[in-house]
């Protein structure tokens, strides 16, 4: 499951941010000026997760696997639907992405992968979900952001 960069675990048990998004002690799933849909986010988010079969204590581990992946082998990303992610890596990851992806999608369900060679020595992986999950995306988008940045 993926979750904001910088997402912290504490928020108070009476909170309505699930912890996945929480920064700084506050709940990141939606912008200071749009307080009205911060409960539905929250919501959203904890819906999905409980839809992840990954155990919780494996969470973080995959969550590094992703991020060294964008780390080593990112090379751009965009946002082609609201439901899509379309990450650029190197294609000499491509097997170690190929096999992220299928762990994941057994995990949860949800996601769809698919692979495309791209010009120049690059991978063009597809991130779909259905739009009632595009939260997750947002935050896959986050994440991509910096890490290919960074790399």
């Amino acid at each position: 499951m993926i979750r904001p960069v910088a997402a912290e675990h504490s928020v108070s048990p009476t909170s309505k941010c699930d912890p996945a998004c929480v920064q700084d002690g506050e709940c990141s799933c939606t912008t200071p000026d749009s307080p009205d849909t911060d409960a539905t986010q929250a919501r959203s988010i904890a819906e999905i997760h409980a839809e992840c079969l990954l155990p919780l204590d494996q969470r973080p581990g995959r969550e590094a696997e992703f991020d060294a992946l964008l780390h080593a082998a990112g090379r751009d990303w965009s946002r082609p639907a609201e439901t899509r992610v379309r990450l650029v890596l190197d294609a000499t990851e491509e097997t170690r992405a190929r096999n992220l992806a299928e762990r994941e999608k057994a995990c949860c369900s949800f996601f769809t992968f698919a692979f495309t060679r791209g010009g120049a020595g690059t991978l063009l992986v597809d991130v779909s979900v259905p739009a009632s999950h595009t939260v997750v995306l947002d935050a896959m988008a986050e994440r991509a952001t910096v890490l290919t940045e960074e790399s």
